[in-house]
């Protein structure tokens, strides 16, 4: 079976861009020239982000996991749901789940529409039957605050240190516990493996590999390099 060639449509006054795929330095396409004819091109490279020096200092990290929550009666029964309730349940992720070495005794939740965040107990962790069931958090506020059924958000704190090296989290090509940043010395930078602990969103904790008053590129190069090039 021969191929058939195809020309695009003639657009007067201008070309036609149809853009086909991407790759790390930016889209290729299609360009249909004036006369109809294309050719592939590529247009220019996205560009990479200018770096700053940062320097690692001593700090603190709080890693906290906010969680989606409902209003839950707290008996069940049909007349509960009648009732305003004092405790809010929220699913959490196996992974979120993994980030705490031992559960809090106590969260912070906010009820849509309720009061103020307020300090809440935990009162039970419910684990689901099934591979692909999470399990359930259980808080108890205080007093009663909404009727079952209304959303909320729980905030649990997974962990905090104080007195350690950190650094922002866009300086740090890595996740979970090992990382790479590109460390400044005499002019010059070269990569500097790391291990990581705490994370808050902002800053990361550095356990090791650098050590306060250490300047680093941000956001480092390997974050943009190609597989080969790492």
């Amino acid at each position: 079976m021969t191929g058939r060639s195809h020309r695009f449509p003639r657009i007067a006054g201008a070309g036609l861009l149809l853009l086909v795929g991407s790759f790390a330095g930016g889209w290729v396409g299609q360009q249909a020239s004036a006369d109809g004819d294309a050719d592939l091109r590529t247009q220019q490279p996205l560009s990479v982000p200018t770096t700053r020096h940062v320097t690692a200092e001593r700090g603190s990290v709080q890693a906290v996991v906010v969680l989606d929550a409902t209003v839950v009666a707290a008996d069940s029964g049909a007349s509960q749901s009648l009732k305003q309730s004092s405790l809010v349940e929220a699913q959490i992720r196996p992974e979120q789940l993994a980030r705490f070495s031992s559960l809090p005794s106590t969260g912070k939740a906010k009820v849509d529409g309720g009061p103020a965040t307020t300090d809440c107990r935990l009162s039970a962790l419910i684990t689901g039957e099934g591979s692909d069931v999470s399990p359930r958090i259980r808080c108890t506020l205080p007093q009663p605050v909404a009727y079952p059924g209304v959303r909320a958000h729980l905030a649990l704190t997974a962990g905090q240190v104080h007195n350690v090296v950190v650094l922002p989290l866009s300086a740090v090509d890595g996740s979970s516990k090992r990382g790479m940043v590109h460390l400044v010395q005499g002019g010059t930078s070269r990569p500097q493996k790391v291990e990581l602990g705490l994370r808050d969103g902002v800053n990361v904790e550095i356990s090791s590999g650098l050590k306060a008053g250490d300047t680093v590129l941000d956001p480092p190069p390997s974050l943009f390099a190609s597989d080969d090039q790492k």
